[in-house]
């Protein structure tokens, strides 16, 4: 339901844009409220279930079975079945796990259980990861993976969670604010990662633009290995730029000195997002959406085409289409755009610092 209503803002954004599917290549082609949708396309709310507390994420696992898998923030997984009824259950509780207490940090509304994604084989394999602040590692991010009992394919035994548990990776995280949360396998059996620039305001960490630090990323492992956590995807855009080498002064080109990146982590994806807490694929073109959370003033709606990766999406540089840190209006701003401009952006109440409020 979440991720319908999410599609439906981005198409009333970006009108044109998305038929083209194709990103904006200057500041006016960027979409903003108020355009018009092609056709007669008609959008609705519609309820498909209540009694949730504190929904995060929404998915299904592509079994065939109606289900539908809703995170709460506290830490459980809740199931939606093919009627519509909300099972008492828990899929799965990760408050139950620990004999100390919660395995989620929830202390902060920014943290808990971020996020459910099923392996594209689940129906072989049982295999589904999950998201969440780390209440034992002080809100680190940890993606994790569990395995489904066939005999119990409705709840997760908080034995059978300690049993099967593997840990794919966990993110350090500064402050307790701007963690991203979303993980989804692509069209290409790839599990993406949204990772946020680790917190506070304005990204004093510099994170969005450093590629030596998972934070502000978007990242792309292989988990289908056994014998270690994940594999880099070769064809991931970094996967061997901090490869140790022999140093070259000479016979090689500007373009190979540029692919040269010393300190690049090689699970990034594509950078200088700030905090990526969602994020979805066509199914039929495997383009990617991006909502990315802004700062004060503006939100902001990235696309990017299936297999593109490698982009810089400017933040702390920018908010949206616009340089940042705004100090008044941006119209009047003749700082460079730095990056790949988002598809689509609205503003909050006061579009800019000084601006009358929009109500």
């Amino acid at each position: 339901m979440f991720r319908i209503i999410a599609i439906c803002t981005t198409a009333a954004l970006m009108g044109t844009t998305v038929l083209a599917q194709e990103a904006p290549k200057t500041v006016d082609q960027v979409a903003r409220p108020g355009g018009t949708l092609p056709g007669t396309t008609d959008i609705a709310l519609v309820q498909v279930a209540s009694g949730l507390l504190d929904p995060t994420n929404v998915t299904n696992a592509g079994d065939g079975s109606g289900r539908i898998f809703v995170t709460e923030r506290a830490g459980r997984v809740k199931i939606i079945d093919k009627d519509g009824n909300v099972l008492e259950e828990p899929f799965l509780d990760l408050t139950a796990i620990n004999p100390l207490g919660s395995d989620v940090q929830t202390g902060f509304v920014e943290q808990g259980l971020y996020s459910i994604a099923f392996h594209p084989k689940f129906p072989e394999n049982g295999y589904f990861y999950v998201h969440y602040a780390s209440l034992p590692f002080n809100g680190d991010g940890m993606i994790v993976r569990f395995t489904v009992d066939p005999a119990s394919p409705d709840v997760v035994s908080p034995e059978r969670t300690n049993e099967t548990a593997k840990v794919i990776m966990r993110i350090e995280q500064p402050w307790y604010n701007h963690n991203g949360g979303q993980i989804e396998f692509g069209p290409d059996g790839m599990l993406y990662i949204g990772s946020g620039d680790g917190g506070w305001e304005g990204d004093p960490y510099e994170a969005g633009q450093d590629l030596s630090t998972p934070l502000g990323k978007i990242l792309r492992i292989d988990v289908d290995t056994e014998d270690r956590p994940y594999n880099i995807p070769s064809d991931n855009p970094y996967a061997d730029a901090s490869s140790e080498r022999l140093m070259q002064l000479f016979g090689i080109t500007e373009e190979q000195f540029s692919k040269i990146k010393t300190r690049s982590l090689p699970e990034i994806w594509s950078y200088g997002v700030r905090n990526p807490y969602e994020f979805a694929f066509d199914p039929k073109t495997g383009n990617m959406f991006i909502a990315d959370v802004g700062q004060n003033h503006w939100e902001e709606i990235i696309f990017e085409k299936a297999g593109d990766g490698g982009h810089n999406y400017g933040w702390p540089r920018m908010e949206a289409a616009f340089c940042q840190p705004m100090t008044g209006d941006p119209a009047e701003s003749e700082c460079s755009v730095v990056g790949t401009l988002p598809a689509a952006m609205y503003p909050h109440n006061t579009a800019y610092p000084g601006a009358p409020e929009d109500t």
